[in-house]
């Protein structure tokens, strides 16, 4: 359903299309918001809304680094940016007027080590795309292990990332090479890098059982990371996904 495309692709909105965050049964982290921004409406964590001043409060007093990406027509990471510990409420209200409206803040997710070997800096993400065929049976199309170039903060291959494929049946890396956009060299991952994408069960099992919440879509893109403790937190989905 195309004419559904663009709301759904809300990243303000998927976590509540899809029901997470709220004791959700599949046992599915996701992202967590400080404040957010819907068409010029300011709303706290808990969906509440709230003024601009108050926005600025509960940023001010959050006292940690903090991610803050728009939420509509994106594409390839841009707009996303790392703000550090102690930002000010000069720069907050910069970053405001800069993004306008249709944004969000977020709290910093932490990584499992395993996924922060392939880049420390970036958040990096499991691809995994899945598909309802015309008799309504789900199924895994392929999947990648995406990851930023250095000292990115974001993963995405267009935007200077790399990737290699997973091997669905074991959740091994298909090969151990780097390959990235518009680049014949595919050079060797370095021997630090794990052979093993860590919970990979839980997360072709979470894929599966959210794609089932999506009804209007027969193609999903799903970005997971996983958690130092071993949950399966969905970052976001696409639905024009490469």
């Amino acid at each position: 359903r195309y004419s559904f495309l663009e709301a759904y692709m809300d990243k303000n909105m998927q976590k509540r299309i899809l029901g997470l965050g709220h004791g959700d049964s599949l046992g599915v982290m996701s992202t967590e918001d400080i404040v957010y921004n819907c068409n010029g409406v300011f709303f706290d964590a808990d969906d509440n809304v709230i003024s601009e001043e108050k926005a600025l409060e509960i940023l001010l007093s959050y006292g940690d680094g903090m991610i803050v990406k728009p939420s509509v027509e994106t594409y390839g990471g841009h707009g996303v940016s790392l703000l550090r510990k102690g930002v000010d409420i000069t720069e907050l209200q910069n970053v405001m007027k800069a993004m306008r409206c249709n944004y969000t803040f977020q709290k910093l997710i932490r990584q499992h080590e395993l996924l922060a070997a392939f880049n420390p800096s970036s958040v990096n993400t499991v691809r995994i795309v899945t598909y309802r065929t015309p008799s309504k049976e789900k199924k895994v199309l392929y999947s990648c292990i995406r990851f930023g170039g250095e000292g990115s903060v974001i993963d995405n291959v267009c935007s200077g990332g790399g990737y290699t494929g997973i091997n669905l049946a074991t959740g091994h890396l298909r090969d151990r090479r780097r390959y990235s956009y518009f680049v014949q060299d595919a050079p060797m991952l370095p021997d630090s890098v794990p052979d093993e994408i860590p919970c990979w069960e839980k997360i072709k099992k979470a894929a599966l059982a959210l794609h089932g919440r999506l009804p209007h879509f027969d193609i999903v893109g799903w970005d997971f990371s996983v958690t130092p403790e071993g949950d399966v937190l969905l970052v976001q989905y696409n639905l024009r996904t490469g």
